[in-house]
Parts: structure tokens; sequence; C-alpha cells
């Protein structure tokens, strides 16, 4: 186990990696500006140029909550495996022998707490909605479900049927609960077939990651398959945090136009205006008394 964290904590490998992770993200990002550029057009009384800030920043964030969704997954899958492998004292290997399967249900449970901590306290994710976040972690298990078919049938690797299985039964109960409606139903597919292009581009961004890091040896293959994805993920996450935090999805975004309104001075009303004349009539008389009395005080003197 320590020989595999002193690889995996080597510089040149780690920082392969991550300069990786950051050009693709950063290439990744120019698309989603350019697809907004593309398509941005009148939208009501909307300036253009808030159209296309609001959308820049509601697909980026949509392509980081799918990577959070997918990376969460990955990590305790590793766990999972890791643990399966490693653990060799014996009265807690046939404990986890007896219940892994049900551990594996708790681990994936726990994969969507991480998943909130993701994107809850790493990362605020403001322009995206609750439904958004459930309708891109139900396409974060077809992205997993894409990753272990091919590391089924391309990578050969049988020791992940039980948990493909696992995922075949989560989308499923996912689409169709015991009390939807066809509505219902047709809702999740729209809601879940709008975020396919990021599915695609996130399916991208790993594929690079994972030919690089298997390329330059950095990912081990007889680590587990499962482990270096997670591994790949993780610099992924890093890239996001980076770059969300060096402002560069807000320099692509662009600044929102502030419409200014006209500010119409009121006039003040009649009344008041007689109020006031009142007022200054009242003084006048005031002082007229006054000199009167004056004068009076005068003449008796």
């Amino acid at each position: 186990m320590q020989e595999y964290l002193d690889h995996y904590l080597e510089l040149p490998g780690a920082i392969i990696m991550l300069v990786t992770a950051l050009a693709v993200l950063a290439v990744l990002l120019l698309v989603i500006k350019g697809f907004v550029n593309l398509t941005a057009g009148k939208h009501g009384d909307m300036p253009r140029q808030n159209y296309v800030y609001d959308k820049v920043f509601n697909l980026s964030q949509r392509l980081f909550e799918l990577i959070f969704s997918g990376a969460s997954i990955v990590f305790f899958l590793s766990v999972y495996y890791l643990i399966d492998r490693f653990l060799d004292v014996p009265e807690y290997r046939s404990f986890w022998d007896q219940y892994n399967s049900f551990l594996l249900m708790l681990f994936i449970v726990f994969s969507c707490l991480f998943n909130n901590v993701l994107d809850g306290l790493l990362i605020r994710l403001k322009f995206i909605s609750s439904s958004d976040k459930a309708a891109l972690r139900l396409i974060g298990m077809l992205y997993m479900f894409c990753i272990f078919m091919y590391i089924k049938f391309i990578y050969e690797d049988n020791n992940y049927d039980e948990i493909i299985a696992y995922f075949l039964g989560l989308m499923i109960g996912r689409f169709v609960y015991f009390d939807a409606t066809f509505k219902d139903f047709m809702n999740a597919i729209k809601d879940a077939v709008k975020n396919i292009p990021l599915m695609i581009l996130s399916l991208v961004y790993i594929s690079i990651m994972a030919i690089v890091g298997f390329g330059d040896k950095y990912l081990i293959r007889h680590n587990g398959v499962i482990t270096n994805i997670f591994i790949a993920h993780l610099f992924m996450i890093i890239a996001i945090f980076l770059l969300q935090h060096c402002q560069f999805v807000r320099l692509l975004a662009g600044k929102k136009v502030v419409e200014k309104k006209e500010i119409v001075k009121k006039k003040p009303s009649s009344k008041k205006k007689k109020k006031v004349q009142d007022v200054i009539d009242e003084d006048f008389e005031e002082l007229d008394d006054i000199d009167m009395e004056y004068k009076v005080s005068r003449d008796e003197t």
C-alpha cells in the first residue's frame, strides 16, 4: 500500500496530470463559451450579454456537478475495491465477506453525501437549481455506467459485474419509481437528455486523463482500474477548484449589463407648495409684528 502512495505522490507524474487536467478543462470551458455565443439570441427584455453570462456559468457549473457526481461514486467504489483487496485480518475479513454487498450499497449512499460536500463546501454552485442537480446526478450514474462498460468490454475486466448490476438497478429505480406516472417518466427523460452533451464532454475529459496517465505510467494498471479512475477524477476536481477560484469562468462569462433606469424627479404637490408658502407668510407676519412693537416702544421713550 505504501508503495502505491509513494508512486502517486511523485512530482513529475503528478504535475503532468495536473497540467493536463487544467488544460483540458480550460478547453472544455472555451467550448461551452463558444456554444453559448453561437446560440445566444434575443431573450425577451434580457440583454444578450446577461444571457451569455448566466448561460456560461450555468453550463460550466453543470459540468462541474457532473464530474463531482462521478468522482463521488468512484471514490467510494475505489475504497470498496481497496478494502476487498488489502483487508487480510481474519476476523474483519470474515465480516467483510459476509456483508460486503450491503456495505457496497451503503458506500453508494455515502457517495451522495460526499457529492453534497463537493458542491456545497468545496465549490458553491449557485447557478444551478436543485432539480438541475437531481438530473445531473442521474446522468452521473449513466456516466459511470459508460465507464464500467469500457472496463468490462474494452479493458476486459469482469471484477465489477456486481457493481454494474447495482448501477443498473439504481438507474432504473431513478427513472421508474413505484408511484411514477408516464408524465413523470417523460419529464425525467427530458431532464436527463438535456445534459447528455455535458456527459460527452465529461467522458472526453476522463478519457484524455486516462490516456495521459496510463501512457506516462503514472496510473498503474495492476492497482485496479477503478482506483486509477478515481485518481484521475481527483486531479479533475483540483483543476475545477483552481480555475474556479482564479475567476477563469467569470472571465469567459464577461460582465453583466446593468440596465439604467430613468429616475423621475417628483414635483412637489400643490398642497405642499401651499404649506411652504403659508409658513413663509407666517414668518413674515411675525417679523412685521416684532418691527411694530419695536417702533411703538421707541416712540414711547
